[in-house]
């Protein structure tokens, strides 16, 4: 893999050198970036639909698998919100031929490291492992996905249960402005839309979840032909793939994947503002707009116009004006819609109402680069950051997994890096400020506030909608 890392670096160098004007050439960078990319690659789909990608790195004697399941909290059941995130607890449970406790005692044993994850789009896998204990974790990865349901009983799911209400409890109890995602997911998104569910359930709907209702929720989601499995490493591609071959291609395939249909984003129908309390010693300040799902129209755009965005609010707020000591711009990428998120930890004497003003200030003034070009210094640097970004995360096996898998999720493209940087090539400013302008600047936004509360959940709750 050393021909990818020198790919890799060059990538980023070429584009520090480049005039990035419309019309711009591919680089010959990139270009060496989409040559080395599949080398020591293979991509197979088996016989029950399970897609597997392998890439060979050979420079340390460690594998990174990621399983990903194309289910999240967006495929909840109405009324029973959180199952996708209970079952990345359930399946740590056993299977017919692992007992009870014993999947993670295993893969401590073998030295993995280990951890799992529930998006709205997605349920993922995580392990990192030496090479020598491929064939352990291919066994293991293959009895959650195939003899589950031989092993669930109601011991195992009232446990997993404690287990995700606990979670819930601690996020109430124990993360400062936790709860402030949940209120924005919730005003962003209408009811009927898919992000619109909190992606760890509530107490209630998870307590009416019953076997029956489990056993359906695995059955229709959790099938080969629904996941992606990444392995990068030290291995020879051909001879792993056989071994996925062994493991995994007699597991009979689900019902085909539906067929959601790409939505729009959503529309805010005028400003909306949230007022919540907290159990905290700063107010916080969020503004919100729905965008484009990832791959979208201005998506890339929009990843330019955040950069920026970022630069001169946080400036203004933190160093010109100092009412704040920390401030993100966060783009929330998905399949059905995005979200861009603009955060803002408040000093403990500043007025919500004077930091929303030097924010409009910012926004107005950012507003008046349409007059700016490619070769523009802060235009040229944002697409710089983000290049480099993209590219740099394909270092190192587990990154690498990683990136893959969640190409795969967004673009059906393990190697979707490429047309992405393309696309930050092709970039102009009049594309960035019209996306600016389209989705930030003139519609509707949501803006929540968070004011400290002695006595109130440090995670926040909403006291007050307008």
């Amino acid at each position: 893999m050393r021909p990818l890392r020198v790919a890799l670096a060059a990538a980023c160098l070429s584009l520090a050198c480049a005039a990035c004007a419309r019309g711009t050439p591919k680089t010959p960078a990139t270009d060496a970036l989409a040559a080395q990319l599949p080398i020591g690659t293979r991509v197979a789909t088996l016989k029950n639909g399970l897609k597997v990608v392998l890439q060979e790195d050979r420079r340390a004697p460690r594998i990174a698998l990621r399983l990903t399941y194309r289910v999240g909290s967006s495929a909840d059941p109405p009324g029973r919100s959180g199952f996708a995130h209970l079952f990345e607890h359930l399946m740590f449970e056993g299977t017919k031929h692992v007992p009870r406790g014993a999947f993670e005692t295993t893969l401590r044993k073998i030295g993995a490291r280990y951890n799992a994850a529930t998006s709205p789009d997605e349920t993922t896998y995580y392990e990192t492992f030496p090479k020598h204990e491929l064939e352990a974790v291919l066994w293991l990865e293959s009895e959650r996905m195939g003899f589950f349901l031989e092993r669930l009983d109601q011991a195992m799911l009232d446990a997993a249960r404690e287990v995700v209400k606990n979670e819930l409890r601690q996020r109430r109890d124990g993360v400062p402005y936790s709860a402030v995602s949940d209120a924005i997911f919730a005003s962003v998104f209408p009811p009927d839309h898919p992000y619109h569910r909190p992606v760890g359930g509530t107490a209630a709907e998870l307590d009416a979840a019953t076997l029956d209702d489990v056993r359906s929720f695995f059955l229709r989601w959790y099938a080969p032909n629904d996941a992606t499995l990444v392995l990068i490493g030290d291995f020879d591609a051909g001879a792993a793939l056989e071994r996925v071959r062994h493991w995994f291609e007699a597991i009979p395939a689900g019902p085909p994947p539906p067929q959601i249909p790409r939505l729009p984003p959503p529309v805010l129908a005028k400003d909306h503002r949230v007022l919540m309390e907290a159990g905290v010693t700063l107010p916080r300040l969020s503004l919100a707009w729905p965008i484009p799902a990832y791959g979208e129209p201005d998506d890339v755009a929009l990843a330019s116009a955040a950069t920026l965005l970022y630069w001169r609010v946080g400036g203004a707020l933190t160093k010109e004006k100092e009412l704040a000591h920390s401030v993100n711009v966060t783009r929330v990428p998905g399949r059905f819609g995005g979200l861009l998120v603009l955060s803002a930890l408040l000093d403990e004497r500043a007025n919500p109402e004077q930091a929303l003003k030097v924010i409009d200030d910012a926004m107005d003034d950012l507003s008046r680069f349409a007059r700016w070009t490619m070769d523009d210094k802060e235009v040229k640097s944002s697409l710089y950051q983000l290049y480099a970004e993209e590219v740099f995360s394909l270092d190192g096996a587990t990154a690498r997994a990683e990136a893959f898998g969640t190409f795969d999720l967004l673009m059906n493209d393990p190697a979707g890096v490429v047309p992405r940087l393309r696309a930050y090539e092709a970039l102009d400013s009049s594309d960035v400020v019209d996306a600016y302008r389209r989705w930030i600047l003139r519609p509707p936004r949501l803006t929540v506030i968070v004011r400290p509360k002695q006595g109130a959940p440090v995670s926040g709750r909403v006291m007050e909608e307008s």
